[in-house]
């Protein structure tokens, strides 16, 4: 079983907001990598899956804020649904986690009320998506606002928090 362990692999794909994540620190057993996107929308995760660079067990994909910031709610979310059927149909032996959306403290208040309406939303969908093609899903109840060095990425209380979630959704499907 602990060889099991030791060759895991977990790959975490997304925005900007994964930048800060250092993957040896998250498990240090399992290979875990990460990759923060150039294109940090939904179209550039879906441009990473197609080159087939995705080896590994579980894939992670903490994506869709920057899509969500600019369009509305459910054009982003057929994006989305696009991309998992993709992702379904080029790795159908991987895991699938989708991290929910994080929240966003702009300086001005009202974009900010902006982006949290449109990310509950989002998040509301992300959860039935999940429900229904039977993915799993990190929730991030307890990122506050202090947990954001500039609003948007989190510094490192956020980090920890972070991990603790995804941890909490991952842990089991490894130690199967």
């Amino acid at each position: 079983m602990q060889n099991s362990k030791q060759n895991s692999k977990i790959w975490i794909v997304g925005s900007s907001v994964v930048k800060d994540l250092d993957g040896r620190k998250i498990y240090r057993n399992r290979i875990t990598r990460i990759t923060t996107l150039r294109d940090k929308t939904i179209q550039g995760a879906v441009e990473c899956i197609k080159s087939k660079k995705i080896n590994s067990e579980i894939i992670v994909l903490q994506i869709g804020s920057n899509d969500l910031e600019s369009a509305e709610v459910d054009d982003v979310m057929e994006e989305y649904e696009n991309m998992v059927e993709i992702i379904k149909k080029e790795y159908s032996n991987h895991k699938l986690v989708i991290g929910e959306i994080l929240p966003r403290y702009y300086h001005e208040r009202l974009k900010t009320a902006e982006f949290e309406q449109k990310r509950c939303q989002f998040n509301l969908l992300l959860k039935d998506l999940c429900e229904y093609r039977k993915l799993e899903l990190v929730q991030y109840d307890h990122v506050r606002t202090t947990d954001f060095y500039d609003g948007i990425h989190l510094n490192q209380e956020g980090i920890n928090i972070f991990v603790k979630n995804l941890k909490e959704v991952i842990n089991p499907l490894v130690d199967v």
